[in-house]
């Protein structure tokens, strides 16, 4: 028989429950379940926002390093508390927490999810691709360090400059293409994350990596991709000005592709002097886009973290 305490929750448009009034309580205050779901127990007359119900508990913050009772609501610090899953205990409540998991009174709260997509931690990926481009705008800067004592390029002679402007440029395209395998892998977690919050998004994961590698939409589809990210992640209107560092970032990105050919066609032609000016200026390009690069993948990660918490 159903206590009068059960209560039900609706989670991604679906009705979730019963669970006990201490735990939806707790689930509220830490955020796993957003303020203004719906809530119901036998009694009411109809569904009300949790924040409605449970005013106590959505104005009292969670602090870092501590967790809600599963069956007391209380807060306390991670360290006087037991885990199980997803859920934490206080130990004076661990045998009342087993009998009532038992009877499924408890259950674990849901994971975040909206149809195909659900909620991952994108920390891994994210710190991966940040290191590999600050190593890999390193050796660029020695590729373009060595080549301004280098030989020409059509030059049949070569000199110790251009041994190492070799061995850094081989250093440079390993470590450069890694990075941008982890930086896709992120994006395409991130993305998927942002679905998983409920967000507007019109553009899948999938593409949202994929449109780098098709000529001409990757002029502006990957920006498009990014920008619904962000705004999907802090809760912004999909049609909210895109921040500056998103801004920064593309215009830098197309600085730097367009910039990196016209070197390249420079030196074929002979113009070493002008290639060599202008690899300069696309380092300074570079070292600039890098600081963009780690702004975003930094603050979208550390939002999404903290939205969906400690998996």
């Amino acid at each position: 028989m159903r206590s009068m305490s059960d209560w039900f929750y609706v989670s991604n448009g679906q009705q979730q429950g019963p669970v006990a009034e201490p735990t939806l309580r707790g689930w509220v205050q830490a955020g796993q379940i957003r303020a203004d779901s719906l809530i119901w127990k036998e009694g009411m007359g109809d569904w009300l926002p949790a924040n409605q119900v449970f005013q106590d508990s959505v104005q009292a913050a969670v602090a870092p390093d501590t967790a809600v009772c599963a069956v007391s609501g209380q807060v306390r610090p991670v360290s006087d508390m037991l885990q199980y899953g997803d859920q934490f205990v206080s130990p004076e409540h661990k045998d009342q927490f087993l009998q009532e998991l038992g009877e499924g009174v408890q259950q674990a709260a849901a994971p975040l999810s909206t149809g195909l997509y659900s909620y991952e931690d994108p920390r891994t990926r994210a710190a991966w691709a940040k290191w590999l481009f600050i190593v890999g705008t390193f050796f660029e800067g020695l590729v373009t360090l060595t080549s301004i004592f280098g030989t020409d390029m059509n030059s049949l002679e070569f000199n110790t400059f251009d041994m190492l402007n070799g061995i850094f440029a081989i250093l440079f395209l390993i470590v450069y293409i890694t990075g941008i395998v982890f930086y896709c892998m992120w994006k395409y977690r991130v993305c998927a994350n942002a679905h998983a919050f409920g967000g507007q998004l019109d553009i899948t994961p999938g593409w949202a990596v994929g449109f780098y590698f098709i000529p001409i939409v990757m002029l502006w589809k990957p920006f498009q991709a990014m920008k619904q990210t962000w705004n999907a992640t802090f809760d912004r209107a999909q049609h909210a000005d895109s921040p500056g560092v998103l801004v920064g970032w593309w215009t830098l990105w197309l600085i730097s592709s367009f910039g990196g050919n016209i070197s390249f066609r420079l030196s074929l032609a002979g113009e070493d002097d002008a290639a060599r000016v202008l690899d300069v200026l696309l380092f300074v390009v570079s070292v600039c886009l890098l600081f963009c690069i780690l702004k975003i993948i930094k603050s979208i990660t550390d939002a999404q973290v903290a939205r969906g918490g400690e998996r």
